[in-house]
C-alpha cells in the first residue's frame, strides 16, 4: 500500500509530543512490513524540502509567515491545514495514495477532507490522541470562550465525521470525542501504543522488593 502519514512534528527537527513519536514508529513499521510512506510534517526553517528517512519519504512543508503573518493559533490551524491539503494533493497525483492517515490534534487534515469529492476522494483514517474538547472541559485550557477553542473543536469534529474511519489511541480521548461530536464510541478501535519489552519490562516481586530496600536505605 502507498500511505500518507500527516504529522506536524516529526522527528528529528520537530518531535515535542506524542503524535511525532507514533507517526515515526508507525512509519517505520509500516516500511518494514513493505509498505510505501510518505509523512507529511512542518519544515523548521521556511523552506520546502523532502528527503528519506531510511525507507520512508519526509516532505517538509514551510509555515505561510512569509505570505502572511499569522498572530493566533486558530488562524495557524486553518491555513496549515490548507497547506497539508496542497501538498496531500500533489504528491497524490505523482504517486496515488491508498490512504492517508491524520490526527485529531491540529485539525490537519480539515481542509483536505471538506474538499474531497467521489472523483478526488483518497480513504481516510483521523487518529484520536487528546481531543481539544476535553482539554477545555477537563484543564480549562484553551478557554472555551476564546476562537482558538471554537475553531479548533469546529476543525476536529469535521475531520471526525468526514474521515472513512477513526481510530483512537486510548478509550478516554475516544469517549470524549463520541460524546460531544456525536460519533459511535463502539466503531473506533483503540489502538494502543506498543512498548520495546527489551528495553521495557516489569520487575519481579523479589527484584521489586529489593529496589525498594535500597532506596529506603539512601
Amino acid at each position: 500500500m502507498k500511505i500518507a502519514l500527516v504529522s506536524q512534528e516529526y522527528p528529528p527537527e520537530t518531535a515535542k509530543g506524542g503524535i511525532a513519536t507514533q507517526t515515526y514508529l508507525r512509519a517505520h513499521g509500516l516500511t518494514s512490513l513493505g509498505h510505501q510512506v510518505w509523512v507529511i510534517s512542518q519544515s523548521t526553517d521556511g523552506e520546502a524540502r523532502s528527503y528519506k528517512d531510511g525507507e520512508v519519504n519526509v516532505y517538509r512543508i514551510p509555515l505561510i509567515d512569509h505570505l502572511l503573518p499569522v498572530y493566533n493559533e486558530a488562524a495557524r490551524w486553518l491555513t496549515y491545514s490548507v497547506d497539508v491539503a496542497v501538498t496531500l494533493h500533489r504528491i497524490n497525483r505523482e504517486v496515488g495514495f491508498d490512504l492517508a492517515v491524520f490526527p485529531e490534534w491540529g485539525g490537519e487534515g480539515y481542509i483536505h477532507l471538506l474538499n474531497q469529492t467521489q472523483w478526488n476522494h483518497i480513504p481516510s483514517i483521523v487518529h484520536i490522541h487528546g481531543p481539544m474538547v476535553m482539554f477545555g472541559d477537563t484543564m480549562n485550557w484553551p478557554d472555551k470562550d476564546s476562537d482558538f477553542y471554537r475553531v479548533g473543536c469546529q476543525m476536529e469534529g469535521t475531520s471526525l465525521r468526514l474521515a472513512d474511519a477513526v481510530t483512537a489511541s486510548n478509550g478516554c480521548s475516544r469517549k470524549w470525542c463520541a460524546e460531544h461530536y456525536g460519533l459511535d464510541e463502539e466503531a473506533i478501535p483503540v489502538l494502543y501504543s506498543g512498548i520495546d519489552t527489551r528495553l521495557f519490562a516489569p520487575l519481579r516481586s523479589e527484584e521489586h522488593t529489593s529496589e525498594l530496600q535500597s532506596l529506603r536505605h539512601l
